[in-house]
């Protein structure tokens, strides 16, 4: 994927909890260019209520890292590009945890939308099963808890493809994040 020309590089930004719209812009030798727009939604670090950090893909094959304030390298992959045959790491935090309960984490990969309109039928009916689908109940070791998973699809075809993230525990409603990203060959 560097191999393609892409520039890749890290800037921290402190911001307050809310959601905000991004933009990114880039300008070298009197020429440049600016991103698209996306939204970000910023947490409120240890809040009461449970809450789930955005998504971070990363792959072995993009050679860029993030530090975290844990002290943790996190591999990320900007631009959600992975070969078929590579595992993806995934990087999310829990908040709101309580101490020495447990809380669910339920990882579904889909392939988003189609070009059928009729797409609905086929998973009714038994098609169009998930390329991945993990469910695990873990104890919570704090109120905060950094999560690292790898995900693997089987025999992936190319394409775009949703990670949703879903975080629960008994007493409150569930938290849901979604990430997309493509596979390449």
């Amino acid at each position: 994927i560097a191999t393609r020309g892409y520039l890749l590089g890290i800037v921290s930004v402190p911001v307050p909890p809310g959601r905000f719209t991004v933009r990114v812009g880039l300008e070298e030798a009197h020429a440049g260019v600016v991103s698209g727009r996306d939204t970000v939604t910023v947490t409120a670090p240890s809040g009461p209520a449970l809450g789930l950090s955005d998504l971070v893909l990363g792959a072995a094959s993009v050679p860029l890292w993030w530090i975290s304030g844990a002290g943790d390298t996190i591999r990320v992959n900007p631009v959600a590009e992975f070969r078929a045959a590579e595992p993806i790491e995934l990087r999310f935090e829990v908040d709101g945890l309580i101490p020495d309960s447990s809380y669910k984490i339920e990882m579904v990969v889909k392939q988003p939308g189609g070009s059928s309109p009729f797409g609905w039928i086929t998973r009714l009916f038994g098609g169009g099963r998930d390329p991945f689908k993990a469910t695990t109940t873990q104890p919570a070791t704090d109120s905060r808890v950094q999560v690292h998973r790898e995900v693997t699809l089987q025999q992936p075809k190319p394409g775009r493809y949703l990670l949703e993230v879903t975080v629960s525990r008994r007493s409150e409603p569930a938290v849901t994040r979604t990430q997309q990203f493509t596979v390449v060959r």
